[in-house]
């Protein structure tokens, strides 16, 4: 096995910027279609974000945690719970972002 170098902790480091830098672009294009589509409704919005990191994450070819997600999007979350792992099935792959927000945005939320 080889050991970890300093050129390892660059490009790991250089990933978890564009990750976070692609996530934030797209979550702010999500907010401005909820905002062009008059999706407002707090939990319908919060859905949307939510698919959002995941598809972001999916078009990077990774996975996205649970914390990840609350973290990300600064959601504070009481008690304990699993750190699942969220990735796309089968339903959303090869999804735009905005096909992705129109089919988030018109599902039945039971949160």
């Amino acid at each position: 096995m080889k050991s970890w170098s300093r050129e390892d902790t660059r490009k790991w480091i250089g990933s978890l910027e564009t990750r976070i830098s692609d996530i934030d672009h797209f979550l702010e294009q999500t907010l401005r279609w909820c905002e062009q589509h008059d999706v407002v409704e707090t939990r319908r919005v919060a859905a949307c974000c939510i698919f959002t990191c995941i598809w972001v994450s999916a078009m990077r070819g990774e996975s996205i945690t649970y914390t990840e997600l609350m973290e990300i999007l600064d959601l504070n979350v009481v008690g304990e719970f699993d750190d699942k792992i969220y990735n796309f099935g089968d339903d959303f792959k090869g999804v735009d972002l905005e096909t992705m927000l129109t089919i988030v945005s018109q599902m039945e939320l039971d949160f």
